[in-house]
C-alpha cells in the first residue's frame, strides 16, 4: 500500500457492497502488527474473519460490516 493507506480503505469501504471482501496483503516486514490492523480496520467498517502470516506476507481478509466508517481515522502500521 502506499502511504496514503487510510484512502485506499476508505475507498474500498465505499464501493464494496455490505458482506464485500477485502483482501490485504503486506510485507511482514513493514508490518507492525496483527491487533492494530484488526482493531483500526473494524473502526473502518470491516469485520476481519482471517490474518494470518503467508511466507513474507501477512495476509487479511475481511467484510465490510456497516454503512458508515469512522473517516477522523488515519490508521498506521
Amino acid at each position: 500500500m502506499g502511504s496514503n493507506f487510510t484512502d485506499y480503505l476508505l475507498e474500498a469501504h465505499r464501493t464494496l457492497k455490505l458482506d464485500g471482501e477485502l483482501y490485504i496483503f503486506e510485507p511482514t516486514q513493514e508490518f507492525a502488527g496483527r491487533n492494530a490492523l484488526v482493531r483500526d480496520l473494524e473502526k473502518l467498517g470491516f469485520g476481519f474473519s482471517r490474518v494470518e502470516q503467508r511466507w513474507i506476507f501477512t495476509c487479511g481478509r475481511a467484510e465490510k460490516t456497516t454503512r458508515s466508517p469512522d473517516v477522523d481515522i488515519v490508521l498506521r502500521f
